[in-house]
């Protein structure tokens, strides 16, 4: 139920491919100065999402964390940054299925 994403190759602009054991799809991500966005794409199957790991650049915090299924925003249990790793839990398991995208999106800065 732990899913995590730290693109090393340019994260600013990064797409990828990514399995779980029930499901797989694409995994983007953007950042700019000041905002972050990410979002799985499931493609086939359906995965089980309670805690969402990403890198955030540098030395920069996140804050204002939005997660959405479908549009649908999900509830943000609690979320913790250590160095540049930001963990967010969600209140319940976000159930992304074949066709629909979970997407985060927050703010960084210094």
């Amino acid at each position: 139920q732990t899913i995590g994403f730290k693109p090393e190759i340019t994260p600013e602009d990064h797409a990828s491919f990514f399995t779980t054991s029930t499901a797989w799809g694409l995994f983007s991500q953007t950042q700019n100065q000041t905002v972050q966005t990410a979002e799985l794409a499931v493609k086939f199957g359906s995965a089980q999402i309670k805690n969402i790991v990403l890198a955030t650049p540098g030395t920069k915090t996140g804050s204002s964390i939005k997660v959405k299924l479908d549009g649908v925003e999900q509830v943000i249990k609690k979320s913790k940054q250590d160095g540049n790793t930001l963990t967010i839990n969600l209140k319940s398991t976000s159930e992304v299925k074949a066709g629909s995208s979970l997407r985060i999106s927050l703010n960084i800065k210094e």
